[in-house]
């Protein structure tokens, strides 16, 4: 394993959740980034299954982040819950006030960034951001990623185009068309980068 998977979290971070986050807010960010963060450590990786069985247990931090009812929630939906909180969580780091300001600022981040199409050595999953930042591998994947997600958003857009023009609704099909050439450069913009 490279030198650079190895690296060290930053533990003096502050964690927030998106403001779109679906989870429940029993489960503190900070307490939630540590529990991934030691899966990361212990794994080299976060993946789904991982984040479920850390959280099984009731004295775990994120516990209450999951559905544990059976009737109510099986497993693959526990794996859906973890996914979806570890892409929530962002890290706050504070930026150095400009010359002339004593004012704070602080920079929002993903903490975690998905890489797919992993292997024997970096399996698919969820990475810290920073070791993504240091890692091309990681980055390619991640882009590769976000080309699919993309092509997968453009599609839906697509069909949506195709539904408002059956309808009776202009003022739709103008804002979709617009969404459409912007997923269309969004995806030529990324496509430009990895080639």
């Amino acid at each position: 394993m490279s030198e650079k998977l190895k690296a060290k979290i930053d533990a003096s971070k502050r964690h927030q959740w998106r403001d779109n986050y679906r989870g429940t807010s029993k489960v503190d960010a900070d307490d939630a980034a540590k529990v991934l963060d030691s899966i990361f450590q212990r794994d080299r990786c976060i993946q789904a299954q991982a984040v479920v069985d850390e959280a099984r247990p009731k004295a775990s931090p994120i516990h209450e982040g999951f559905e544990w009812r059976d009737n109510v929630a099986a497993n693959e939906h526990r794996k859906w819950q973890a996914r979806n909180m570890v892409r929530s969580i962002e890290v706050i780091q504070p930026q150095e006030p400009a010359e002339q300001s004593s004012v704070e600022t602080v920079e929002v981040q993903t903490a975690y960034t998905f890489a797919g199409n992993g292997n024997s050595k970096t399996p698919s999953g969820y990475y810290p951001t920073e070791v993504v930042k240091q890692d091309f591998d990681l980055f390619h994947r991640a882009m590769q990623d976000a080309q699919k997600a993309l092509r997968s958003a453009e599609n839906r857009v697509n069909d949506l185009k195709r539904i408002a023009k059956e309808s009776d609704h202009p003022e739709q099909m103008a804002q979709i068309v617009i969404a459409a050439k912007s997923l269309a450069t969004a995806q030529a913009a990324l496509a430009s980068v990895s080639h």
